[in-house]
């Protein structure tokens, strides 16, 4: 039975990050400004509820737009450099050693696998 791609990867633990927490705490302050806001500015009305909405989709915006840019390949390398403290050549040399391994994978897979091994060789 021939075996897909995703089967040779290794599933490492992720790293718990911290941008999550940041980012729901940042929604929760702006939530609650605009509450205030809105309390403040009652008399305006309805501008006060399209002040709230506005916010409010702000944040939903800005939360979807992170997780894409946090997904990308780019920023896992940057993970995998501030790893080995940006020493490039070390992030090239760890890049390299997955592409030998599994030569059928493409570089941001690599890319994450050595942040996945590095992270579970570290945790260990």
């Amino acid at each position: 039975m021939p075996e897909d791609d995703e089967s040779k990867i290794i599933k490492f633990p992720k790293s718990p990050g911290n941008r999550p927490r940041v980012i729901k705490r940042i929604g929760v302050i702006l939530i609650a400004s605009a509450v205030v806001l809105g309390l403040l500015f009652s008399s305006l009305g309805f501008l006060s509820y399209v002040l709230i909405f506005l916010v409010l989709m702000a944040v939903a915006v800005g939360m979807v737009i992170s997780r894409i840019r946090e997904n990308s390949a780019r920023s896992e390398y940057r993970e995998l450099l501030k790893m080995v403290l940006h020493d490039e050549d070390l992030a090239e040399r760890l890049i390299m050693a997955e592409l030998k391994k599994s030569p059928e994978l493409k570089k941001p897979d690599c890319i994450k696998l050595a942040y996945q091994r590095l992270y579970y060789d570290r945790s260990r």
